[in-house]
């Protein structure tokens, strides 16, 4: 094997792991959504003596394809779900919603008074891990890993 065949397989080999380890940093999950990321993330963990907590965030789409939310999966807490606040008959109420749109190049809010996402039976603190997720599954298998911010 010539020297210069010899440096650019050294060089190929470096490359790939390189690749792969900064892969494994940056990824959580091989079906992880690209171009859709979440920010102000928040979660609200129950008030004492409560199973209920809210997450509240902004999902931003910054690539050219709608996409179609269809769940949440975690292992913290029983379920949680989509919800939206409305007014009806001069009541604030909240209901289950399904098959939320994240338009191409837009961004999607959940917010207090708005769209958020609640969490049912949510286990004691001492049962938890620390670092709390989410995830956010899409109709095309794909979903987002969301790391909930630690309450103090």
């Amino acid at each position: 094997m010539s020297a210069s065949t010899f440096f650019k397989y050294i060089v190929v080999v470096v490359s790939l792991f390189v690749s792969a380890n900064l892969k494994a940093e940056n990824t959580t999950d091989l079906n992880d959504i690209t171009g859709v990321i979440a920010t102000q993330v928040e979660w609200r963990q129950p008030l004492p003596g409560q199973t209920v907590g809210v997450v509240y965030l902004t999902l931003n789409n910054s690539t050219p394809i709608d996409f179609q939310l269809d769940g949440i999966s975690l292992s913290w807490a029983r379920k949680a779900e989509f919800h939206q606040h409305f007014h009806e008959a001069g009541l604030m109420k909240m209901r289950k919603v399904s098959g939320l749109s994240l338009h191409a190049m837009e961004q999607l809010e959940f917010k207090p008074g708005g769209l958020h996402i609640m969490v049912f039976g949510v286990k004691p603190l001492i049962e938890r891990q620390r670092d709390l997720t989410i995830r956010l599954n899409f109709n095309d298998s794909q979903s987002l890993t969301v790391v909930l911010p630690e309450q103090k």
